[in-house]
């Protein structure tokens, strides 16, 4: 791919001023700084991610690593491993483009964005992009617009009217996306937390959401749900 690039880069015409790489094609920086052409590198993940990432080598020397609350991939504890290797390569490799585009904001991420910039000084915060923000600024604005959602799952609004009756800020919202994976037991000691917290909540479950085979399911399901009654 990267001798791929370089012939295109020399063969085309008009020539190509600047280049938006995918941040995790690092190749391409080797590519613009050979050819001398400028490239910015677009990197999708949060920038909390992109300094995890960045800092992981430093994270396994201090002993600090497995932490729980990386991905799975970043709780090896040496260097060795090869999906960490090629997330802290690519990374780095990302500062040494002339610029990085962030899908966030100053409000939203600015201490971390200043440390980004220690290593990489020009970085743009254009986030959020998204379809999901582009829908919501055409309804609020009565533009015309198509229902846009980033989940496979049919959307239940039934839970709508009975939130219109709450007090504001008096409900838990509990929802663990549309990948994660409960067991049974761990699903019911969440709820037992949440009956116990005497609070209003609203728990999310999706088809699929519980792993294992299911036994007994119903019976706990009922049991909680009649505990829980509004």
């Amino acid at each position: 791919m990267k001798r791929d690039l370089r012939e295109i880069l020399l063969n085309i015409s008009p020539t190509v001023d600047c280049i938006i790489g995918d941040g995790f094609l690092g190749f391409s920086v080797d590519v613009a700084r050979e050819l001398g052409i400028p490239i910015i590198c677009f990197r999708t993940s949060s920038p909390h991610g992109f300094w995890a990432y960045y800092s992981i080598p430093d994270i396994i020397q201090a002993g600090e690593l497995p932490i729980k609350d990386l991905p799975s991939f970043c709780r090896a504890p040496d260097m060795e491993d090869p999906i960490i290797k090629l997330f802290v390569k690519e990374t780095r490799r990302s500062t040494r483009a002339d610029a990085l585009i962030l899908n966030t904001t100053e409000e939203l991420d600015g201490p971390i964005l200043s440390q980004i910039r220690t290593k990489c000084p020009t970085v743009y915060a254009i986030g959020p992009i998204n379809a999901q923000l582009n829908t919501r600024l055409k309804a609020e604005n009565r533009e015309p617009h198509d229902h846009f959602s980033n989940t496979p799952w049919e959307e239940d609004e039934s839970c709508i009217p009975w939130l219109d009756k709450q007090p504001n800020r008096s409900v838990i919202y509990v929802s663990f996306g549309s990948i994660t994976s409960m067991s049974m037991e761990k699903l019911v000691e969440l709820w037992y937390g949440l009956i116990n917290s005497k609070a209003k909540y609203l728990l999310v479950v999706r088809p699929n959401f519980v792993t294992g085979d299911g036994e007994g399911e119903d019976d706990v399901v009922f049991e909680l749900l009649e505990k829980t009654k509004d």
